[in-house]
């Protein structure tokens, strides 16, 4: 099992987001009550729970990790949700240390932080995943109006669906990381209850089931739809259209940002807030490329967006190449770039050549040199004969080869 944090999205993707993004508050803040009391031993809860007659929240964390310690500084601060919590018995486990990481493996919990809450005999009631104070508390208020456990709810809805059991089992199956799963269960909630939006769940739900290879573009594509037809925020269409340019690139089919990369930058033109600014600076070059079509703009937007020295860091140059391969622009430059990027890095760092060499392979394949792009996955495999990553794009080619 890896756990990860909610936040990575990895680097490119993470770096726009975090620009417009923040945790709404609820009611008041800054209380000066008395700290909340986390028990570290879930058997000891349920023991204290039962005399009680009181539920447990537990939180799968991890220590040191930035969103989980954020809300927690939230959960301390905010009037609102100590009263929800005021009733239930905390824990705190660590999700990579002991018997803790067994439990956060029983509970298939993907990244941190989690919160499951528990009944003391019965288990499991509600899991959910993620750092923002207003998912917290959704999920929280839901799963209190009728605590039933969780594989009671499953058989319950197959006979009696309501949109509130639905709601909750698809935040149960995205903490699960069956994305896919979790899906149906959000536009089944909207279909029984016309007047609850889930369509920023479902798009949550589709970019990291696409990520993980459970659905797919046209799927992602139409989650994202959703998002368009009843957003109109800059900050966040801004967002919508930052995770599309990365996963469309990713996905290796980065036209199909055009619609969201338009809506963002035309909605905010007249933007004055510096945190809009720099996320339409690194969204123009997809802009000038697939609205104003555009390719020699386009790479000067990109490049002009770089560290001063990026023609002396290999990691800027082979990013610089990689994204004229994704986007199939000046190929010749881009090889250029990708074999300065490999001659600054020494044969001794292995992985780290093997993974610019993947790039050099790809700028190869798609300026037709099929042969030299398999020859340079092989190197590649040398340096690096472990990564599956390499071995299925060097297995992909050479079918493709086959075919040809």
């Amino acid at each position: 099992m890896i756990l990860k944090s909610n936040t990575s999205m990895t680097t490119r993707a993470l770096a726009l987001i975090l620009a417009v993004a923040g945790i709404a508050a609820l009611g008041a803040t800054g209380s000066l009550a008395e700290p909340l009391v986390y028990l570290d031993d879930l058997e000891e809860a349920k023991i204290a729970a039962g005399k009680s007659d009181q539920l447990i929240l537990v939180e799968f964390r991890a220590e040191g990790d930035a969103m989980c310690e954020a809300i927690e500084a939230d959960l301390e601060a905010n009037e609102v949700i100590r009263e929800l919590l005021a009733p239930l018995v905390l824990v705190q486990q660590d999700a990579l240390v002991g018997k803790s990481k067994a439990m956060a493996r029983y509970h298939e919990v993907q990244a941190v932080p989690t919160f499951t809450l528990y009944h003391p005999t019965d288990g499991p009631l509600h899991q959910w995943k993620g750092a923002g104070i207003k998912g917290f508390v959704r999920n929280l208020q839901l799963a209190l109006e009728e605590p039933t456990p969780i594989l009671t709810r499953v058989e319950d809805f197959k006979t009696t669906p309501t949109a509130r059991d639905a709601e909750l089992l698809g935040f149960f199956k995205v903490s699960t990381g069956k994305f896919g799963q979790a899906i149906p269960y959000f536009e089944e909630a909207e279909r029984l209850d016309t007047q609850r939006q889930c369509h920023a769940e479902i798009f949550d739900a589709s970019y990291n089931g696409f990520a993980q290879k459970q659905i797919t573009v046209d799927q992602l594509c139409d989650a994202a739809d959703r998002v368009l037809a009843v957003e109109h925020e800059g900050r966040e269409l801004l967002s919508l259209g930052a995770i599309m340019v990365y996963l469309t690139e990713e996905g290796r089919e980065p036209a199909r940002c055009t619609p969201y990369v338009r809506e963002a930058l035309d909605t905010t033109k007249d933007t004055k807030k510096e945190e809009e600014l720099t996320v339409r600076r690194r969204l123009q070059p997809a802009y000038t490329l697939y609205v104003s079509e555009d390719q020699d703009l386009a790479l000067e937007q990109k490049i002009a967006g770089l560290p001063v020295a990026w023609e002396s860091s290999a990691s800027e140059l082979n990013n610089l190449a990689w994204w004229c391969a994704v986007h199939g622009i000046h190929l010749e430059k881009a090889e250029e770039w990708v074999s300065q990027a490999v001659d600054l890095i020494p044969v001794t760092e292995g992985p780290r050549r093997a993974s610019i060499i993947d790039t050099w392979a790809e700028v190869a394949w798609n300026r037709g040199n099929r042969s030299q792009a398999v020859e340079l996955l092989e190197q590649a495999l040398e340096l690096d004969p472990d990564n599956t990553t390499l071995s299925d794009r060097l297995t992909s080619y050479q079918s493709q080869m086959g075919d040809g």
